[in-house]
């Protein structure tokens, strides 16, 4: 390796800088999880259970009482991943003094709190995020969704929103005692939201202060194999974000906490940001690239990534894995190639093509490419890509599944209202709208338009 820098160092040199479009931190919950040390208006100190770096579950401390805590529930561990060591599950559980009041499980970007006056008066959810100015058009992950003895009747759920400026509301309780102590609480998930609190006093927000885009929706399928999920995120303006929340929950998240189910569990893995116009690109496969260069790994651990596979015209296909990144050296732009063969066998679809001067990063470079993989009956993707730059042999490995989207809130799309965006994502009055191509959206039914 060291040589092969020393010797393309002049030519690397050369080539343009690439941004790369932000993703979120621990993705694929690979790093080690650490103490959880579940956060209270009175400063709690103590931990309960684990939670992945990054990353907050919803586990409770309860209440100190003479130096113990009466009530610490846990709601969440570490799983076996997709293909990978690491994955968060988030599960409803009995509390673990009050058997009948059921503990919410979900895992957040923010910081997760409840409350809880002795005699009731129960609250909870998230506040704050982590710094992003990215607009991803989509958020795909790996999913399982398994359930308790109490039956199906209340959905997990997918919240993301993107904001700007803060969102201050006064008075919140943040513990479980009597009467709990009350503090300002910054950034809270419903007070960005804009919808109803049932605790806490009025929200101050900033001059600045913008929801930019959102995301909630509702996974109501129940499987104990691996199913990819997608969400797509509604933009409310063409701002630039500076903040980013997503939660994964085990229950119907803003929903009665009357009906949470105990047992239901949803675990996740591989969360992936996808930038730019996802319509009509074809099959989507979601999974994870390793590339080797001249027998070298670049990929000190598979990279979160998804291809493409669309049916042309004339019978062949096109194949486009996005934006391929070699190591310290940078993108060298889409793996794009048109012509691809199909052949079926036993239910297992194979995938070949050829292209012995395939042009990348705009023309500046030139490589022989071949491709082979192959996606079986269950949507399962295998994909070796060898690229032959320079002389020197690349190999990038893919192993993905293909994209089931979620059901989302709005279901029921021929009664929903229609709404048009741009393909900056950013809505517009569908009135009177200019020449040029749209995304018409009517509840879940999402195409692309041509205004002449």
């Amino acid at each position: 390796m060291r040589k092969f820098y020393l010797t393309l160092g002049c030519s690397l040199a050369l080539l343009p800088a690439i941004a790369q479009d932000p993703q979120l931190p621990n993705s694929g919950f690979e790093e080690p999880f650490v103490d959880c040390i579940p956060w209270t208006s009175t400063d709690n100190k103590s931990a309960c259970g684990i939670t992945p770096e990054n990353w907050t579950i919803s586990n409770v401390i309860g209440m100190n009482l003479m130096g113990k805590n009466l009530g610490a529930t846990k709601v969440g561990d570490k799983a076996e991943g997709y293909d990978s060591e690491g994955a968060v599950k988030v599960y409803n559980s009995p509390n673990s003094i009050m058997k009948e009041q059921i503990v919410p499980g979900y895992v957040t970007l923010g910081t997760t709190w409840s409350t809880s006056e002795v005699t009731g008066g129960n609250d909870g959810g998230t506040f704050g995020g982590i710094d992003f100015t990215g607009r991803p058009t989509e958020i795909t992950f790996m999913y399982k969704r398994e359930l308790g003895e109490e039956g199906n009747t209340q959905p997990a759920t997918v919240v993301v929103y993107l904001w700007k400026g803060t969102y201050t509301q006064k008075d919140v309780p943040g513990n479980i005692s009597g009467a709990p102590t009350v503090v300002d609480m910054i950034d809270r998930d419903r007070a960005i939201l804009d919808m109803a609190t049932e605790v806490g006093g009025e929200v101050t927000e900033s001059d600045d202060a913008e929801l930019i885009g959102k995301a909630i929706v509702k996974i109501e399928d129940v499987t104990s194999e691996w199913k990819q999920g997608k969400v797509t995120i509604e933009y409310l303006s063409d701002a630039t974000p500076e903040h980013i929340n997503v939660i994964f929950a085990a229950n119907d998240y803003f929903g009665d906490a009357a009906d949470i189910e105990a047992g239901n569990s949803l675990t996740i893995d591989n969360v992936y940001c996808v930038y730019g116009d996802t319509e009509n690109t074809g099959e989507e496969y979601n999974g994870q690239l390793e590339v080797e260069m001249d027998g070298d790994s670049l990929t000190d651990e598979p990279v979160n990534t998804s291809i493409f596979i669309t049916e042309n015209t004339d019978g062949t296909f096109t194949f486009l894995l996005p934006d391929l990144t070699l190591g310290d050296i940078g993108s060298v732009g889409d793996i794009k190639l048109d012509g691809v063969t199909r052949t079926t066998t036993d239910g297992v679809d194979t995938y070949t093509c050829h292209d012995p001067a395939l042009s990348l990063l705009d023309g500046e470079l030139e490589a022989d490419v071949t491709l082979n993989g192959t996606v079986d009956g269950k949507g399962a993707a295998s994909f070796v890509i060898d690229v032959v730059w320079m002389g020197m042999p690349i190999k990038c490995t893919f192993n993905g599944q293909g994209a089931a989207a979620i059901n989302g809130i709005e279901i029921d799309s021929a009664n929903a209202p229609v709404e048009f965006y741009n393909l900056n994502g950013v809505r517009v009055s569908g009135d009177a709208l200019a020449p040029g191509i749209y995304i018409r959206r009517q509840g879940n039914d999402v195409k692309k338009i041509l205004v002449r």
